[in-house]
């Protein structure tokens, strides 16, 4: 009875332990919803790998995925480094002074065409990017109903009926 004690307060230290090294090892990051392992780790696990263990035996001894030690491996022997990278996405190919010189061009010369306007930027960008960048700036593209002119003829005929509309309200 004595020894059944004891061996369920061990089992439960060591349970309560390892519970706390577990929550220390993994560190959530704020920005994503996947959880990343700090640096130690990834290097006690190269360390583990090189020195003695497979793959397999170091994921089981750090409580880790094989897949992700495996994937913390190959990063390790291609860059050297188990450092998580700066991932901001493609750079944007147009500064705010390419921008402005778009915006720029576009308002004096009204009707010169995107390409003519790439050509010029001397970047290898597409017409649809300098749309869009014409499209946040407010710039958008209508094309003028056309509407007859109207002659002497019309203009004095319009002016007539407006003189003699003019003195008339809704109820008459």
């Amino acid at each position: 009875m004595v020894v059944t004690f004891l061996s369920r307060y061990v089992l439960l230290i060591f349970l309560f332990f390892t519970n706390h090294i577990i929550s220390q090892l993994r560190i959530t990051s704020p920005k994503t919803s996947h959880q990343q392992l700090p640096t130690n780790t990834k290097n006690k696990l190269i360390g583990t790998i090189d020195v003695e263990e497979s793959v397999a035996k170091a994921a089981r001894r750090y409580l880790v995925n094989e897949n992700t030690t495996r994937s913390i491996m190959k990063k390790y022997k291609a860059t050297g480094s188990t450092e998580n990278l700066p991932c901001f996405g493609c750079p944007p190919k147009l500064t705010e002074a390419n921008k402005c010189y778009i915006v720029r061009t576009a308002r004096k010369q009204r009707h010169t065409p995107f390409c003519k306007i790439t050509n010029d930027l001397g970047l290898n960008v597409c017409e649809q990017t300098i749309q869009n960048v014409l499209g946040h700036k407010g710039y958008h593209q209508h094309i003028a109903r056309k509407v007859p002119f109207l002659t002497r003829c019309h203009h004095h005929l319009h002016l007539s009926w407006a003189l003699l509309y003019k003195l008339l309200t809704h109820q008459q």
